[in-house]
């Protein structure tokens, strides 16, 4: 004998003008959301079918004369789990510039991320020492992928692939690569994606021969500022240290330098007004409904009233 199970969920927000995240643990089968903000009596109902394209969707708006009309790419209904991390499809890319930063350029018909998606470039022509390195995109201009966070490359990689990671790892914090180590009382260290870091973490370093600053290799320090989403600060004096460096194109197998989490220093939190918990590690996958925000958009424009339902059907 079969069962059938059905669920919903209702609800309804004020907008900002940005995309809203709605959690939702089971299966989706089906999100509708209704926005009667738009004025002059118009209201618009957008609707996203288990199935359909995710980031699409379909719009309707009851104008003199309203119809149906796909959502355009990347603007509408997104189903997100962030607990699956699977990289995305293979992608073609011509060369990563020796520029500071580095440009990702992309073939034509490949694929683009978006602003703070993750790439992971492989199979490159040369520059293989950075070859199966996640690096966050900071900026998109048609074909040009610019990977801000990246050290410069020595000489530009040639063609090869690269695929397209949506999410940062479901575990905070998490092993992070690293770009660049300054020389200074107080070192800083850029990291080739966003770190998510705090104030009073205590982090370790590994560090091989090949990257130059060996010095810092087992070393751990407490972060003791945070100067960007890409950058920490630590409290190891690296003046007299060997300049920090990637290798130069190998086809060697090597370990790439990276930090990751060893604790906490609950004083030096305390002392910058710092959740002292912040450094205990958590689950941050989350399941459920994106919808992309700004005017004729599921989510809205500023100050629009969006009531949204999600239903399962298994």
């Amino acid at each position: 004998m079969s069962v059938n199970f059905a669920g919903q969920i209702s609800g309804n927000f004020i907008s900002n003008g940005e995309s809203f995240f709605i959690p939702y643990m089971a299966d989706i089968s089906k999100v509708e959301v209704f926005n009667s903000s738009v004025g002059n009596d118009a209201w618009m109902k957008f609707i996203w079918y288990k199935g359909m394209t995710n980031g699409r969707g379909f719009r309707y708006q009851n104008s003199a004369n309203g119809v149906w009309g796909e959502i355009a790419e990347n603007q509408g209904i997104w189903t997100i789990d962030k607990s699956v991390n699977p990289l995305g499809a293979r992608q073609e890319l011509t060369n990563i510039t020796d520029g500071d930063p580095p440009v990702l350029q992309k073939d034509g018909n490949a694929v683009a991320p978006v602003v703070g998606d993750i790439v992971r470039v492989y199979d490159t022509a040369t520059a293989r020492q950075i070859s199966t390195v996640d690096f966050e995109v900071t900026d998109v201009d048609n074909n040009d992928i610019t990977l801000g966070y990246a050290a410069q490359l020595a000489a530009a990689s040639g063609a090869g692939h690269y695929a397209i990671q949506k999410y940062l790892p479901m575990f905070y914090p998490s092993k992070r690569y690293i770009s660049e180590i300054t020389q200074a009382t107080q070192a800083t260290i850029r990291f080739t994606v966003r770190h998510e870091y705090v104030v009073g973490q205590r982090i370790k370093f590994r560090v091989p021969d090949n990257f130059g600053m060996s010095q810092i290799n087992n070393l751990e320090g407490v972060v003791v500022a945070i100067p960007s989403a890409s950058q920490v600060t630590v409290d190891i004096d690296t003046t007299g240290f060997t300049a920090y460096a990637w290798p130069a194109d190998s086809v060697e197998r090597f370990t790439f330098a990276h930090a990751y989490p060893a604790g906490g220093n609950t004083a030096e939190s305390i002392n910058s007004n710092v959740n002292p918990l912040g450094t205990g590690s958590r689950n941050d996958a989350e399941r459920g409904v994106l919808l992309t925000g700004g005017a004729n958009l599921p989510a809205g424009a500023n100050n629009d009233v969006v009531y949204y339902t999600i239903s399962s059907s298994f």
